[in-house]
């Protein structure tokens, strides 16, 4: 069995859209099954997701409002990442879960800022990593 696994880094982000995919310009770990903006699964089964980034309002106007990394399953929202505006110029969020897929389910990462608000996103990292259990 091919072991499914991947990881990825994102080396700048800009976006004021609502729920804005993040192109992961780096592969760190290749897979068939990453294609650098979405994962899909191969097979049915128990997965393992894990996203970080650094929130940075010292470069492209970014904001130091709240900023999330949302983790999507077929577009519908499962957890996120945060980094909140306490944090000020920088700062940084994480989310690490596990989750059953079908095949051919997709997995993508978003960001989105305060639901009132359409502040520039500057995110400086970000990282991905993915892996099945079984």
């Amino acid at each position: 069995m091919i072991p499914i696994a991947f990881s990825a880094r994102c080396t700048e982000h800009v976006s004021n859209a609502s729920n804005a995919l993040i192109t992961y310009d780096r592969t760190l770990l290749e897979s068939d099954f990453w294609d650098g903006t979405r994962f899909t699964a191969p097979r049915d089964g128990v997965y393992f997701f894990s996203i970080s980034f650094v929130k940075d309002a010292y470069y492209h106007d970014g904001t130091e409002d709240d900023v999330y990394v949302h983790l999507c399953k077929n577009n519908e929202f499962v957890g996120f990442a945060w980094s909140g505006q306490g944090t000020g110029k920088r700062g940084t969020g994480a989310l690490s879960l596990t989750l059953h897929l079908k095949q051919n389910d997709v997995i993508t990462p978003k960001t989105d800022d305060d639901e009132s608000v359409s502040d520039k996103r500057h995110i400086s990292e970000a990282y991905i990593t993915g892996f099945g259990l079984y």
